[in-house]
């Protein structure tokens, strides 16, 4: 505001910031309008790019869907050194009510470590007299594993008798001499001529050292001719009688190292076998349940803006009467601002 020289007051308002301050609310009033209806839009559009950007991806199909379900199973022979035709893996398997399919089969080169473990295995023996069973026995054995075979001595840990009975089948040598004359010797034992060998059995077993609990004699028979051995006659004869004999079995047992190993090993995958579902077994699904392939839009970048460009377009041409009163409105609110400053900057002057 100015003083005049007469006194009076010219008061200049400042037009440039007026413009400002118009356009500023122009602006914010077009703003007003069509921004919430378009924001509220918005939010709708990103969400269904979002949506399309999701079916745009990878989909899984139902018979991926299923393989993806199906559960797996590896198998892995013990270690062989030969064909291995009997670790060969089977076509189907079962682990509890789940069924099994092969569907892949390798073989690689493996190699086992020998482990201690314990060892103990049973040995029959026919034990004739006193004899007694070994206290040490070098044993086969077999890695159940593998099927190797190897040997370890292991010792004598029990003896148990299944059995005994009297058998016919021994015999031993004997020999006379002095035979022919009145009497003869059965070593230094002088017996006559004429008797009996058989009733000497006890004698018998005296001289060859066998023993009359589990030995006896019979009957004693001549075997070939007399001879002469210097000068005195001798004559051979074999006593025939039983023995005893005991059926016995022996366990033998003791800690062990297994041998180690280098071989092949069978490795098979199996998968499992779900139930056939409709589609697999050829039956055509119900109409109701089909599901159509869905149209999967284009959401690259340029697609995308050239969308969105053209939803602003149809949503300003559906606003377009809202718009053009808001223009107006700020035309008639601009000219009456304009209309106002001009008559203020030439006052009317004071009459004399």
């Amino acid at each position: 505001m100015r003083m005049k020289n007469d006194g009076s007051r010219k008061i200049r308002l400042p037009v440039r910031k007026i413009f400002g301050f118009l356009g500023m609310e122009a602006v914010l009033l077009c703003v007003s309008f069509f921004m919430p209806a378009f924001a509220e839009k918005l939010p709708s559009e990103e969400r269904k790019l979002q949506v399309e950007e999701t079916l745009s991806g990878e989909e899984t199909s139902p018979a991926e869907k299923k393989r993806e379900e199906k559960e797996t199973l590896t198998y892995e022979s013990p270690i062989f050194t030969g064909g291995g035709e009997e670790f060969l893996p089977e076509e189907t398997r079962t682990e509890g009510e789940k069924e099994y399919r092969l569907v892949s089969t390798r073989i690689r080169n493996a190699k086992k470590t020998g482990e201690m473990t314990y060892a103990q295995v049973t040995i029959p023996y026919d034990l004739e007299g006193d004899d007694t069973v070994p206290e040490t026995a070098d044993v086969p054995l077999i890695d159940e594993e593998s099927g190797t075979e190897f040997e370890r001595e292991l010792s004598l840990v029990d003896v148990e008798e299944i059995s005994r009975e009297w058998s016919d089948t021994f015999s031993f040598p004997v020999t006379v001499s002095g035979y022919g004359a009145d009497s003869f010797y059965l070593g230094d034992m002088e017996i006559p001529g004429n008797a009996d060998l058989a009733d000497y059995g006890e004698k018998l077993l005296d001289l060859a050292g066998l023993s009359r609990e589990y030995y006896r004699v019979d009957r004693v028979e001549w075997d070939g001719e007399p001879y002469e051995d210097g000068e005195v006659i001798c004559r051979n004869a074999a006593a025939v009688g039983s023995k005893l004999v005991r059926n016995v079995k022996a366990k033998y047992g003791g800690q062990i190292r297994t041998p180690d190993l280098e071989g092949k090993q069978y490795i098979g995958i199996y998968e499992e076998v779900l139930p056939e579902t409709e589609d697999e077994t050829g039956i055509e699904p119900e109409p109701e349940i089909m599901s159509q392939p869905e149209t999967i839009p284009d959401t690259s970048e340029e697609t995308v803006q050239a969308s969105l460009a053209e939803r602003i377009i149809e949503w300003l041409e559906s606003h377009i009467t809202t718009i053009t009163v808001s223009f107006v409105s700020v035309l008639l609110l601009a000219a009456g601002i304009w209309l106002f400053v001009k008559s203020g900057k030439k006052p009317g002057r004071q009459s004399p």
